[in-house]
């Protein structure tokens, strides 16, 4: 027996996180487009297969497929990221190379004082772990005034 009216679905975009599908199926929805849910319980249950399955496919009915294609993109656009400021960009880098290097120095230390590689090595974690804290605090970005 068939059903009396048949619905063609059309993926209009793909989300790789839950978080980035929900926004989207609540922007449409709010819009008065209706999402189909497909491979969303798959992404829930199991979130790290979600780029294996090529994404959360977001699926409307061919008739609005066009408005939401506009939509999506419009949203997409909108919420560009900004590239961060390079001074901000370099804070980073020398916060986690200077905790490197505090590591490297002090596993080699603790290496050479005990003739342990262990000991280096978990001298190395715990003061690389520290001083990157320490420097990422000393360094801390300032919000823009």
């Amino acid at each position: 027996m068939k059903p009396e009216r048949e619905i063609a679905f059309v993926t209009v975009a793909r989300c790789y996180s839950l978080m980035e599908y929900d926004r989207m199926k609540v922007f449409l929805e709010s819009h008065g487009i209706t999402v189909f849910p497909d491979s969303e319980a798959t992404a829930s249950i199991v979130p790290w297969y979600t780029s294996a399955m090529g994404g959360i496919r977001v699926k409307v009915a061919a008739a609005q497929a066009e408005n939401a294609a506009e939509m999506i993109s419009a949203l997409r656009a909108a919420q560009k990221p900004e590239k961060p400021p390079p001074e901000e960009a370099r804070r980073g880098w020398t916060a986690l190379f200077g905790a490197l290097g505090v590591g490297l120095l002090a596993g080699l230390y603790g290496g050479l004082r005990d003739n342990s590689l262990m000991s280096g090595l978990q001298m190395a974690l715990w003061l690389g772990i520290a001083s990157f804290v320490i420097i990422s605090i000393v360094l801390k970005p300032t919000p823009p005034a």
